[in-house]
C-alpha cells in the first residue's frame, strides 16, 4: 500500500514540476521503484511509459514535459527492459523532435534515454532491429546541419590553402558558422551512444565517423557554430572512438586528435575547456598503450606546464 501511495506521489510530481534537478530526481525514484518494488508493476510502468512516448509529442513550448519523459523512459529503459522493448519503435519514431530542441538540458537527457534504449536493442539482438540502427544513423549521418557544417570546413580548409600560395592575388576568406549548434550536438551525443552500444554496426562507419567528429573540431574561429557546448562534445566524443578501434584510431586519426586536445589544454584558453581537454587526452592515451610513445615527450611537456604553472 505505501509503495502504490508513493507512485502515485511520483505521478504527481513529474505532471507538475518545472523544476529540472527535482524532475530528474522524481524519475529516478519512480525507476528504482519499478525494479524493486514487491506490488505488480505492469500497469503502473505501462501508464508511465504511455505517458512518455505521449509527451515525447509535445510542442517545445512544454519544454517540462519533454524533460519528464526523456527522464522517466531512460529509467524505465533500464530498470524494466522487457516492458519498455514493448514500445521501443514507437520511441524511436519519436525521440527526434526532442534531441533537436532548444535548450540543452532536454537534449542531454534526450540522449541518454537514446542511449538506454540502444542499450536495449543489444541486448536483444536480432536482424529485425537493423532498421531501427539504420534510421538511427541516417538520422545522425545525414542531419542537414551537420552536412553543412562539415562541407562548410573542407571548403574553409581548401580556400586557406589556396590562400597559402596565392596570398597576394586572393582577399583573405573569414569564414564564421551562423545557424545553430543543436543539431550538431545531438548527432555527436547519439554517435558516441551507437559506438557504445552497437559496436558491430558501427565497425563498418567507423572511419566516416572519425572524420566527421575531426571536421567539427577543425572548424575555424571560435565563434557561432563552434560554441563551447560543441567544443565540448567532441573533446568527450574523441576518447570513444579511440577505445572503440584503437589500432585504426593510431593509424588515421591519433596525430589530429591530439592536435585538438592539447590546442584546448594550452595556457590561456577557458579553464572548464582545458580541464575537459586533459581529461580527454588521459582517457585516449590509456586507449592507445605504445602507439602513443612518438608523442610522450610533448604530451609530458604540456601536462607539466598545467601541473605547475
Amino acid at each position: 500500500m505505501k509503495a502504490v501511495k508513493f507512485a502515485n506521489g511520483l505521478k504527481n510530481v513529474i505532471t507538475a514540476s518545472h523544476d529540472d534537478a527535482l524532475l530528474e530526481a522524481a524519475a529516478k525514484a519512480l525507476g528504482h521503484l519499478a525494479k524493486a518494488s514487491p506490488m505488480p508493476t505492469n500497469d503502473f510502468v505501462d501508464f508511465e511509459l504511455n505517458r512518455g512516448l505521449e509527451w515525447l509529442c509535445a510542442g517545445p513550448q512544454y519544454g517540462h514535459r519533454r524533460l519528464a519523459a526523456c527522464l522517466v523512459l531512460k529509467e524505465l529503459a533500464s530498470c524494466k527492459p522487457t516492458l519498455f522493448f514493448r514500445i521501443i519503435g514507437d520511441f524511436f519514431e519519436r525521440i527526434w523532435p526532442v534531441l533537436r530542441d532548444a535548450r540543452q538540458s532536454i537534449r542531454d537527457a534526450a540522449a541518454d534515454a537514446m542511449a538506454a534504449a540502444l542499450q536495449v536493442l543489444a541486448e536483444r539482438p536480432s536482424p529485425h532491429h537493423l532498421e531501427f540502427l539504420f534510421r538511427t544513423y541516417d538520422q545522425v549521418s545525414c542531419l542537414p546541419s551537420l552536412v553543412s557544417l562539415i562541407f562548410t570546413v573542407r571548403y574553409h580548409n581548401a580556400i586557406s590553402s589556396a590562400q597559402a600560395h596565392l596570398s597576394p592575388i586572393l582577399p583573405q576568406v573569414k569564414i564564421s558558422f551562423g545557424g545553430n549548434c543543436e543539431g550538431v550536438h545531438a548527432s555527436l551525443r547519439v554517435a558516441a551512444a551507437m559506438v557504445a552500444h552497437c559496436p558491430d554496426f558501427m565497425a563498418p562507419r567507423f572511419d566516416y565517423l572519425c572524420e566527421t567528429v575531426l571536421s567539427v573540431a577543425e572548424r575555424p574561429g571560435r565563434g557561432g557554430l563552434a560554441a563551447s557546448l560543441v567544443r565540448a562534445t567532441v573533446t568527450r566524443t574523441l576518447p570513444v572512438l579511440a577505445a572503440f578501434a584503437p589500432d585504426a584510431f593510431a593509424r588515421r586519426y591519433l596525430r589530429p586528435t591530439l592536435s585538438v586536445l592539447t590546442r584546448d589544454a594550452q595556457p590561456g584558453e577557458v579553464a572548464t575547456r582545458r580541464a575537459q581537454a586533459l581529461l580527454a587526452l588521459g582517457h585516449v592515451c590509456r586507449s592507445m598503450g605504445d602507439q602513443l610513445l612518438p608523442h610522450m615527450e610533448d604530451l609530458v611537456k604540456l601536462v607539466c606546464v598545467c601541473a605547475f604553472e
